[in-house]
């Protein structure tokens, strides 16, 4: 556990404890990190090669805390950053794994492994900024900047075979140029694990802004159980109604400076009719192409009985 300062002070505070260390070199430190980050603290795992940050779990969704910092290894074997008043900021969702160990690879890999040594989550598979010898990268990952204290944005990644790097000044992925616009009672069926937890509407809003690639945001709090997640998506689809006050909030990337309230109003009608149809146009897709396979099926059995009598 590390305390949190109770004021914060310019130039920010930095502190924190080194938790593993390997004993080869290159020498790789975990440490659990509190940081003065834009007037509040930030509370991340973080790995060390020397002195250099190669790896932080915070690194696309900040962990803001006051008070304390813990960092929790549970008896199911999940490994968690939690708050005060038992707030849930980052886990590796392990639980249930029969996760017994957590490593520090020669390499710099974290690692949770189970009593025959088998990895059940790394760090390699999350990158962040950093990529490390006998690290890979695949379809479903890949190297960003850092979305603090970084005037570009960049990524690193692999699209059809090919590797791609895309960079952009930092006005063109910021809330300078888009904004989002929230369309009421809606939410959609594209929901897979949260991008993020416990985190505001504002600071979902604001990843999505950020994020070059990001067409829409959905914010879901759980009032009850004070959970809050937040899924970024690159497509606007699968739209569906929900009952007021459910604690959904679809929020859909547009540019600045739409209008006034009619005109915002005629947008969102836009967007759902668009993605209505859209949506329909697949589903008539899909519903066709599994008529014709039953249509060629039955021709094909058809054609095989009249060769056999």
């Amino acid at each position: 556990m590390v305390q949190v300062p109770g004021k914060y002070e310019i130039g920010g505070f930095i502190g924190g404890g080194y938790l593993l260390e390997t004993k080869t070199v290159p020498n790789f430190r975990v440490a659990l990190s509190i940081e003065g980050v834009n007037g509040r603290f930030s509370c991340s795992l973080l790995v060390f090669l020397g002195d250099v940050k190669v790896w932080d779990s915070g690194h696309y969704s900040r962990f803001y805390v006051t008070g304390k910092c813990l960092l929790e290894f549970t008896m199911d074997g999940d490994l968690r950053l939690k708050g005060p008043n038992e707030t849930l900021g980052w886990k590796t969702g392990t639980s249930g794994q029969g996760v017994k160990t957590l490593q520090i690879q020669n390499t710099g890999n974290l690692v949770l492994m189970d009593e025959f040594n088998n990895v059940k989550w790394q760090s390699f598979n999350f990158p962040t900024d950093v990529m490390l010898r006998g690290q890979q990268l695949d379809v479903a990952t890949r190297l960003t900047s850092s979305r603090i204290n970084s005037s570009m944005f960049y990524s690193f990644e692999i699209e059809n075979n090919k590797v791609a790097f895309e960079g952009f000044s930092g006005d063109f992925c910021s809330d300078k140029r888009a904004e989002m616009l929230e369309i009421d009672n809606v939410s959609s069926v594209l929901k897979g694990a949260p991008q993020t937890v416990n985190i505001s509407r504002d600071t979902c809003s604001s990843l999505c802004l950020q994020d070059c690639k990001c067409a829409a945001a959905l914010y879901f709090r759980n009032a009850s159980v004070e959970a809050a997640e937040c899924y970024l998506y690159r497509l606007v689809l699968g739209l569906k109604q929900v009952d007021k006050g459910s604690g959904f909030s679809y929020m859909v990337k547009v540019p600045k400076g739409i209008g006034r309230n009619h005109e915002k109003h005629n947008l969102k009608r836009w967007i759902l009719l668009a993605v209505g149809v859209f949506d329909g146009l697949i589903i008539m897709t899909l519903v066709g192409g599994f008529v014709y396979w039953l249509i060629k099926r039955r021709n094909r059995g058809l054609r095989s009985e009249g060769r056999n009598s």
